[in-house]
Formats: structure tokens, sequence, C-alpha cells
């Protein structure tokens, strides 16, 4: 019969503990730096909050805008969308450009072909 034996080529106890060993003291190395920084700033950056003048800015601030409706302002938007589409208006009055409602501007195009240009000019 055999006798059963561990695998010499392991990973020894010895260098296994040495590694856990210097990864904690590292980590805790980290921690104690990490501290000190942090009360090295948090002692330079802290504002004087009395009698700096912010009692009196925290009145001014607007409170948040919430949508309370989006439904109804969705419409809303859809209506005047559906309005500048189907409505006649002026786009720049000094030059002569109108908004037409797209059905009359198909049937014109259908009626009269797509305007020639110039072959510099574009629009």
């Amino acid at each position: 019969m055999t006798e059963s034996r561990h695998e010499l080529q392991d990973l020894s106890p010895t260098r296994a503990s040495l590694f856990t060993a210097f990864t904690l003291i590292l980590v805790a190395a980290v921690l104690v730096a990490s501290l000190g920084v942090f009360h090295l700033f948090i002692n330079r950056n802290s504002p004087n909050i009395q009698g700096s003048g912010f009692e009196t800015l925290i009145g001014k601030f607007p409170e948040p805008r919430l949508q309370t409706a989006p439904h109804v302002d969705l419409v809303r938007i859809q209506e005047k969308n559906e309005s500048l589409l189907r409505g006649y208006g002026w786009m720049d009055r000094a030059h002569g450009v109108v908004r037409i409602p797209v059905d009359r501007a198909i049937d014109i195009v259908l009626e009269k072909g797509l305007p020639e240009f110039p072959e510099g000019e574009q629009r």
C-alpha cells in the first residue's frame, strides 16, 4: 500500500503568513494616512457658517420647479405644434417668407413642381 503525503511544491505556510501580514500592515497604513489627510482638509476647508452671510442667502434660492401635470403639458405642446403645421403665419415678414399648412404646400408642389434655383444658389 502506498503512503499518502502532501505536495512539497505548494506555497509554504511561512510565505503565506508573511504575505498576509504585509498586506494587513499595508492596509492599516493606508487607512491611517487617509484619516490624517481627511483631518488636514476638514480643518482647512471648513467655512465659518456663523456670520458668513449664508443665512441671508438661504431664502433667496428658488424652490425646484417640478412638472406637476406632464400629460397636460404634452397635450399643450402637441396642440401648439399642430397649429403651426396646419396654420398660416409669417416666418420672416421683412423678406416675405410665410408659413403655410403642410397639406397646402404638398398641393402647391404637386401643381407647380419643385422650384428651380440657379446652380450656385442654395436655399
